[in-house]
């Protein structure tokens, strides 16, 4: 039986007033070349309002799990979220998430790197699940829909899980042809008095902001992935400049949609559950 989380005491907010948020993200520095051929990968943890507290660089015999610890450990992250992607999902990151900094943790997505958890989230039951939550979006020519069922995490699932949830995204046109649907589950060790459907929606989807804020800033306003700097600590040097600077570029309308990362995408499995209409959803009452 895992042991229940540490109880956190004072807990450090954001901008807004609720619990700071704080996104974790790789990113290659493409134009960064090394004598060795291969380009300069770096580790950043960004918070929600756009600053860069912390970024380190990937050496090329490591990878970016095992650089989390060492990138967080001078944070005071007490209280915090800390949001991770699939890629992040192991037992290890979430026992020190919780255990060593008393943060919770909220992995936007469970893919096929963690197979067994993968297959044990999708077996639950979500048919039987109302929607919690839904957002409604219209932009750059689309219709967005966003719906979120949570469930609590059945014991033992994973360290210090509290709860499961499923997010489903629909995009169509504005003449009402579907664009894309995607399906993506996800583990949290908030409980649900910490973080109900509508934080946990929120935070998932500020999650991507980090390439938002960050990496479209970086690749095209400073043109980062072209740039040639290569040596010593220069690359990291110049790449702290934009998260530094970027608050002032989007004043002047700089900020644009997130293009790809520099780095591959790891499989999504589909999700099996079946699909409801969720054209006109029925949140709970």
């Amino acid at each position: 039986m895992l042991a229940s989380a540490p109880q956190h005491g004072s807990r450090a907010t954001g901008r807004a007033g609720g619990p700071l948020a704080v996104a974790v993200d790789g990113k290659t520095v493409r134009g960064a070349i090394q004598a060795d051929g291969r380009a300069v990968h770096l580790l950043a943890a960004m918070t929600s309002g756009g600053a860069v507290i912390a970024q380190r660089e990937v050496g090329h015999k490591t990878n970016e799990i095992t650089q989390v610890k060492p990138l967080l450990e001078p944070l005071d992250l007490a209280g915090a979220t800390v949001t991770l992607d699939a890629l992040h999902a192991q037992r290890e990151t979430a026992r020190y998430l919780v255990e060593d900094k008393k943060a919770d943790y909220i992995f936007t997505a469970v893919k096929d790197n963690q197979p067994t958890l993968f297959e044990a989230l999708d077996a639950m039951p979500w048919a039987e699940v109302k929607i919690q939550h839904v957002r409604k979006d219209r932009d750059h020519g689309r219709d967005e829909l966003r719906t979120i069922q949570v469930l609590p995490a059945p014991e033992g699932l994973f360290p210090y899980a509290a709860q499961a949830f499923l997010i489903e995204r629909h995009v169509r046109n504005l003449d009402g042809s579907p664009r894309s649907a995607v399906a993506a589950l996800g583990i949290t060790s908030a409980t649900e008095d910490r973080a109900g459907p509508g934080r946990i929606a929120a935070s998932v989807r500020g999650h991507w902001g980090i390439e938002n804020k960050l990496h479209w800033v970086r690749d095209v306003t400073y043109g980062e992935d072209a740039s040639r700097v290569r040596t010593r600590n220069a690359p990291q040097n110049m790449a702290s400049l934009p998260g530094d600077r970027r608050p002032a570029r989007k004043r002047l309308g700089k900020h644009r949609l997130r293009t790809p990362l520099g780095r591959p995408r790891l499989p999504q499995r589909a999700v099996t559950a079946q699909p409801r209409d969720v054209r006109t959803p029925t949140p709970c009452g």
